[in-house]
């Protein structure tokens, strides 16, 4: 049955085939003779291969052998090929990925067998396209396809995804290393693909340990359950009856048919109890235990009186019926090698129906050991945060179940809440909910549930996250990391190391704070297998998520956007002229492999308006801000008629649409009634928080790399900007990438409705507050900040031959620095070296406090601290404020600040005043109309209270000075709108030309006077 299940591709098929399906095809194996064996998976596909560097050259003739040194050679997950295949790992077919072919492809494995002696034999299955020779330990086992003239490499005979199974002799293997080594031919020069995997498996005589198909012990059939002690071995079965699986009634197939009620009729009998007891010589000889189970309709398994799996279960354990239908469901779990013993272990099982007059029933069980370990091939990474959830994703070597652990309390080892996916596969997606906002939670990944967990990965200084404040928390600091073009080609390009570091010391150097998420502005893939999976695990999950560098990924969560690198090719293509091409960028198509890498928050989860799809824009919230992210390239009418293509390089075609944003390289097809962009002013028109970020890989405005007058650039810059800069859209910042390079606006401000390079404004403010005034705008104004950055992988330069995709300073092709001419990007004076653009890499942090946003970029340096801010500026929205308010004689007001920062309060207008506070608000409690200052001290930000006091009373001087506010009756000099009475006869000084006195009649106060008094100037 195992070589049933494997032949039928496990990962694809498991659980969907009927029952009936499987007992037929499991009748005619057996009549075949090869159901009688049981095979353990010691190599399985999709396993992680060395393979030779493609080359036009064979590896040395030793290469098959074990004394051959592949340390020169490339890590990737199986299947491995390219064209139209499915795989893991892309493989270059040529010089330049183009024609003609390399011949071959060479790949090695070591494999470690404890007890080669414990399998009767080996059994050797492959995917293949188009020949193949593989050896074990040095001796050729397997060919297939291959041409027999020697002197050719090529196979010059078509092997279009063929096969190969066969049973190995058991004396070719030995305990410990042994070496498989594959040699993969292609059919000729100009082959459109090419495909390999192999799996290997050790074989026992006899069946599974505990086949479908064998005896077990059943209860009577009874409304009445066993007693409690039924599921462990102290219990006796005598009185039980025997039978063979499948067990059930009704329309499934079964050996053994179990009564439904009393008398075979309605009510149903509402459960049934099965056991066996299971030998098994060497339980350490297994890694692990894989159990697989079909049922109908509710299940609960126990391996030696303890729980290891329950489906479709009643939470009231009052009512023994299921009350949810589950016809035909399967379990496919693994369980740990803990809960099974040298010699007998007891499997016990009960299966519930879903009511009274259910019409059928259905159980039978297999157990099988495992040899496979399940490791961690990404590690854990967080997506979709939230106030209250967070998901955790995470890829494991082979199919396994998905279970988390998380406490706010960093020991695990109690008082933790499990969340377990039952389903088998090796892409894992667990989300938690309901949690508490703002709090620190730690967490663990493994596998299997309960007592049966499994642990790949806890570590407290890596695995955690802090969930968001809570939406109301309008005050909470919030930061994120932008990194733009963070893939690297070439594997010995320093700068994404360096640039991660270098963000890293500056957080260190203040005191780590928490980054509340990334962004990966596109191009995060961008390597020889652009958008395919292994491109990620060479580029971004390399550099941001392994244990053995830095894990940052699993406590800081990430979003993508998608980048023109971040798409796989397309061949063949069928265009509507019949004929069929290789299309560069698939636009048209969601294969790519972030549309499956990471998670979109297509159904609104966290706020925005949802889009329901998976196409890689998506708007979210977090605490006070709304982003929006865009992807301009995407094809979403297929409509053949509506695309045209154009030759690109190495044989391949670049496809085009008038239903792309950026893929219509005419400019003359209005883009509203794109679904992409009816979708974005229905986002931005609900919106309603403070900030408004944009975000799209390709950038409007870029002096360096590439220019305005590329037709995806200038689409973007014509057709979509004048939606994003509606007034009522009110778009803070636009963030991209695409130029390996750093460039900025501080505030683009709309002057009116000429061509676009002309319609800004330039203010010569870089923003750099405090030395200079901040970037200030209001929120009603179309006026954003522009951010382009694409130095934080790519953009390395040395010289021609040693360089990814960096550009030469000389070439004034491809650089010019921005000046005064170059609206609407900043001139940043002083800074227009090299150096500053492109030459050394950088990420930017965005930090928003309220209605301030300050943005760093930050650039790697050799040297100690390595790190140095080369660029900083400030943005605030609705300062510089006059407010007007409304109080009581004596009753106390507070003032606030409308900005975040320095403070200087006053009740003068002269800021060379004696400072009432220094803290954001001032509590007064004035008796008379009185106005407040506040100001930055810097001579940028000033907010003026004016404190209307509706009931003030009579100013009353006895005598003294007219300035001296201790001689007034409510201790402050009277103003131009109070009533002032002089009550004295002694003789008031009031300086000459007092401009107090003659606001206060001209005004129209009014002065008393006693008799005697006299004002004295």
């Amino acid at each position: 049955m195992e070589i049933f299940y494997s032949t039928l591709n496990k990962e694809k098929y498991a659980g969907q085939l009927s029952f009936s399906y499987f007992i037929i095809v499991c009748l005619i194996l057996c009549l075949l003779g090869v159901g009688k064996t049981n095979a353990q998976a010691l190599l399985p596909y999709k396993s992680v291969w060395k393979y030779a560097p493609e080359s036009n050259t064979a590896p040395a003739a030793s290469w098959k052998t074990a004394a051959f040194s592949d340390a020169g050679w490339e890590s990737g997950q199986g299947a491995f090929g390219f064209g139209t295949h499915t795989y893991n790992t892309q493989l270059e077919r040529g010089p330049g990925n183009s024609t003609p072919n390399y011949p071959a492809f060479y790949f090695r494995k070591t494999l470690s067998i404890a007890d080669a002696g414990a399998y009767s034999g080996y059994r050797l299955r492959a995917f293949l396209d188009d020949g193949i020779v593989i050896y074990v330990n040095g001796v050729e086992v397997a060919r297939k396809n291959m041409n027999p003239n020697p002197s050719d490499p090529y196979t010059r005979t078509a092997g279009d995804s063929l096969t190969i199974d066969t049973l190995l002799s058991a004396s070719l293997f030995q305990s410990g290393s042994n070496l498989i080594a594959v040699e993969v031919h292609q059919v000729g020069e100009t082959s459109s693909d090419l495909l390999f995997d192999l799996q290997l498996e050790g074989v026992t005589s006899g069946g599974a340990l505990l086949p479908y198909k064998s005896v077990w012990k059943y209860a009577p059939e009874s409304n009445t359950a066993p007693a409690a002690s039924w599921k462990t071995a102290a219990f006796s079965d005598a009185g039980w009856e025997s039978g063979q699986g499948a067990f059930g009634f009704g329309s499934h197939t079964y050996n053994t048919q179990l009564e439904r009620g009393p008398g075979n009729s309605t009510p149903n009998y509402p459960a049934f109890y099965f056991r066996k007891t299971l030998s098994i010589a060497d339980a350490g000889a297994y890694s692990g235990y894989r159990l697989r189970a079909f049922l109908d309709d509710g299940i609960v398994i126990y391996v030696n009186g303890v729980e290891v799996a329950r489906k479709n279960m009643n939470p009231n354990p009052s009512d023994p019926y299921t009350r949810t239908a589950g016809d035909s469901l399967t379990i496919d779990t693994l369980l740990s090698a803990s809960l099974f013993q040298s010699g007998s272990n007891l499997i016990a099982v009960e299966v519930h129906q879903v009511g009274e007059t259910s019409s059928d029933l259905l159980f039978d069980l297999q157990l099988e050991g495992s040899t496979s370990v399940v490791s961690l091939f990404r590690y854990p990474y967080l997506q979709i945060a939230a106030h209250n959830r967070m998901e955790v994703w995470w890829n494991t070597t082979i199919p396994s179940t998905a279970t988390v652990r998380y406490s706010t309390n960093s020991d695990l080892s109690s008082g933790f809440t499990e969340i377990y996916v039952s389903k088998v596969d090796t892409l894992h997606r667990v989300i938690l909910k309901n949690l508490n906002p703002d709090t620190k939670y730690y967490y663990s990944v493994g596998y299997n549930s309960g007592n049966a967990f499994q642990q790949l990965q806890y570590n407290p200084a890596a695995t955690f996250f802090r969930t968001l404040p809570d939406p109301t928390d309008t005050t909470h600091t919030m930061r994120f990391w932008l990194l733009g073009d963070s893939g690297a080609s070439r594997p010995d390009n320093p700068r994404p190391y360096k640039v991660r570091d270098a963000y890293l010391a500056y957080l260190n150097s203040r005191n780590n704070p928490q980054v509340d998420g990334i962004l990966f502005l596109g191009d995060n893939s961008n390597t020889v297998y652009e958008g395919y999976q292994p491109a990620l695990d060479k580029t971004l999950f390399k550099f941001y998520g392994r244990p053995e560098d830095k894990q940052l990924l699993s406590y800081m969560p990430s979003w993508t956007v998608m980048g023109n690198h971040d798409y796989n090719h397309h061949g063949p293509y069928v265009h509507s002229d019949g004929l069929t091409y290789t299309i560069r960028k698939a636009y048209h198509n969601q294969t790519a492999a972030s549309y499956t890498a990471f998670a979109f928050p297509d159904s609104a989860q966290i706020g925005g308006v949802p889009t329901y799809n998976k196409k890689g824009y998506y708007s979210f919230n977090q605490g006070d801000i709304h982003f929006v992210v865009l992807n301009p390239y995407l094809i979403e009418d297929l409509n053949k008629n509506d695309i045209w293509l154009q030759p690109s390089f190495s044989g391949t075609h670049e496809i085009f649409s008038k239903h792309s944003i950026a893929q219509d390289n005419t400019y003359d097809t209005p883009i509203d009634s794109l679904p992409q962009v009816k979708w974005l002013k229905e986002d931005l028109s609900a919106n309603t928080k403070k900030w408004t970020i944009v975000t799209f890989h390709l950038p409007p405005f870029t002096t360096i790399g590439h220019f305005e007058h590329e037709h995806d650039i200038e689409r973007v810059r014509e057709r979509l900007l004048p939606i994003l800069e509606k007034p009522e859209y009110r778009i803070d910042a636009l963030l991209v990438s695409h130029s390996h390079a750093y460039l900025r606006a501080g505030m683009i401000r709309k002057t009116g409705t000429q061509p676009r390079k002309t319609d800004f404004v330039q203010s010569g403010n870089l923003g750099r507050y405090p030395a200079s005034p901040p970037h200030i705008k209001t929120n009603a104004e179309t006026a954003y900040t522009y951010l382009m950055l694409g130095s934080s992988g790519r953009g390395w330069y040395v010289s021609e031959s040693q360089q990814d995709a960096g550009f030469n300073d000389a070439d004034a092709g491809k650089v010019k620095h921005p000046s005064t001419s170059e609206l609407p990007l900043d001139n940043l004076t002083g800074d227009n070296s090299t150096a500053f653009y492109h030459v050394t890499g950088g990420s930017i942090e965005l930090l928003f406090r309220e209605n301030r946003l300050d943005v760093k970029y930050i650039k790697e340096l050799d040297a100690s601290p390595n790190y140095f801010v080369a660029d900083s500026f400030v943005v605030m929205k609705d300062v510089n404020k006059t407010t007007t308010l409304n109080t009581n004689a004596g009753a106390p007001i507070t003032l606030r600040a409308s900005w975040v920062g320095n403070y200087q309060w006053t009740s003068s207008a002269s800021p060379n005043q004696p400072y009432l506070a220094t803290s954001r608000t001032l509590t007064v409690s004035p008796t008379v109309t009185a106005t407040y200052y506040v100001r930055d001290g810097f001579g940028h930000l000033q907010d003026t209270f004016q404190v209307n006091v509706l009931n003030q009373t009579v100013q009353s001087l006895k005598s003294g000075s007219w300035h001296d506010s201790t001689t007034w009756s409510c201790n402050c000099i009277p103003n131009q709108n109070q009533e002032v009475q002089i009550n004295s006869s002694h003789t008031v000084t009031i300086s000459t030309g007092d401009a107090t006195l003659k606001k206060l009649i001209m005004s129209g106060g009014t002065l008393q006077f006693q008799n005697g008094h006299k004002i004295v100037y």
